[in-house]
Formats: structure tokens, sequence, C-alpha cells
């Protein structure tokens, strides 16, 4: 599949921001030329109802010959009472503890990066082969430790380029409908799969 994160929106530096509704910056129709450049064949497009997704995603269609299909499912991880707040102005407390534990830590009134995991887990399940998905860079991250099984934290580390196709491809060990946490790939190797009762040996009767 191939995933393009949003062109770079207008929004000032050091602000924090996953649902707010932010326009494109002023270079982003340099942005989405490059990208359309730089496009492999696709059979579908699917976006997030973000506006800052839906433009490169309608080109993209358009030359692709198909129809944008909305996901809600797409949408970057909600952070509920902190969007449009200058990360410096966070409770360096409440910032501390989430940035220790996003997986299971929400900002107040938002989501914890297990809860975009699982719909982006539903969304991939679902998505059609050859699809162009454009997005957002926590939704690409989540898709990268679901398909190739990187850790939370491998897939934080690599930079998600804003309108730049990146193909992710689906490794051997991983498997949507079983998402592999956190940990990664090694995490769910070393899980204890289920125990199975072993099967006592009949003995023989006098009847049989």
């Amino acid at each position: 599949m191939i995933f393009l994160r949003h062109p770079r929106p207008a929004v000032a530096p050091g602000t924090c921001y996953g649902r707010l509704d932010l326009a494109e910056g002023p270079r982003a129709g340099a942005e989405i030329a490059r990208a359309l450049r730089q496009m492999p064949p696709v059979t579908a497009v699917l976006s997030s109802p973000a506006r800052r997704c839906r433009r490169l995603a309608r080109w993209i269609a358009r030359a692709a010959g198909c129809e944008v299909q909305e996901d809600p499912r797409l949408l970057e991880l909600e952070f509920g009472e902190w969007e449009g707040r200058r990360w410096q102005e966070i409770s360096p407390g409440d910032l501390a503890a989430w940035r220790a534990d996003p997986w299971t830590v929400a900002p107040p009134g938002g989501e914890t990066f297990a809860e975009l995991h699982a719909r982006v887990t539903a969304m991939l399940c679902t998505a059609p082969a050859g699809a162009a998905i454009v997005t957002h860079a926590g939704v690409i991250r989540a898709a990268r430790m679901i398909l190739r099984g990187d850790s939370l934290a491998a897939a934080a580390a690599r930079p998600v380029p804003y309108a730049t196709p990146l193909t992710i491809a689906r490794v051997a060990v991983a498997d949507p409908a079983e998402p592999t946490g956190p940990g990664g790939r090694e995490e769910a190797r070393a899980r204890p799969g289920p125990k199975r009762a072993r099967r006592r040996k009949r003995k023989p009767s006098a009847t049989s």
C-alpha cells in the first residue's frame, strides 16, 4: 500500500494538533505536484476527512481515474484538551506522563495510541489492494506497526515527510487482524500461544 501524509498545514510551529481541522500551508500546491510526479499507479484512493488531506487525495484520484473514499478511521490522534495549544503551554507533568506511555495514556479528553492502532487495524483489514491512503503521521506510524511489526518506539523514531508517497509492504509475519501491540513483532513472538489440553491415550478394553 502507498501511504501519504498530508501537505504541510498552516499552523504555527510548536502547536499541538491532531483533529484540529487545519488548512493547507502556502506551499501545498508545489508539494501536491511533487507527490503526483512520485506516485506509482494505484487503483483506489482512501483519505482522512480532514481538510488538509482532501485536495491531495482528489488529485491522486483524478490521475488514477477513481473516486476518493473518505474514512474517519484515517483521522489523526485525538489530542482532546491539548488541541491547538502550544506544547510548551501544556502541563509538564501531564505531557511527561503521556510521552512516557502514549500506548495507554491519553491526553485529557483525547485517545490513546492503542485506540488509534485499533481503528487503523480495522481499516487495513478492509482496505483494497493497490490503494493510496492519504492520512496523518500517527496513522502511518500505526500502519508500520501493523504491517511491518515495528515497535511503537521504532515507528515513532522514523520521520514521516509531508506529501511523499511511502510504500509499506506487509511482512510475512504481520497480519492486520492480529495487531502486534507496542512492543512490535518481537513482543508478538514472545507472547505465549493458547494452551491445548493434552489428549490422553485410551487404553483398549476387553470389549473393544
